[in-house]
């Protein structure tokens, strides 16, 4: 029979920062053509950053699409979504 290695907490950390960070880029390289900006005058590329406490978030929009990266704790961003009168978010990760 074939014992496993025991897995430590840094390793777990790791694998899920992992698949974090390529989630992360697999939204961005399946979606990141729509967010060139065209030559009709669009708005371009806006990206805010929150401080939500343990953590900070971002917002990126273009156009009427709103990707939300949270790495906060808690429900805090809404409270920095409503003021800043973001609606509907496309994608929140």
């Amino acid at each position: 029979m074939v014992s496993l290695p025991a897995i430590n907490r840094k390793t777990i950390e790791k694998l899920i920062f992992g698949i974090i960070l390529g989630t992360f880029l697999l939204i961005f390289w399946t979606i990141g053509p729509r967010f060139i900006t065209s030559l009709s005058g669009e708005r371009g590329l806006l990206v805010r950053f929150y401080d939500v406490g343990q953590g900070d978030a971002i917002l990126i929009e273009k156009g009427t699409t709103q990707i939300l990266i949270d790495g906060g704790p808690n429900d805090q961003i809404l409270t920095y979504l409503g003021r800043d009168g973001t609606g509907r978010l496309s994608c929140w990760c």
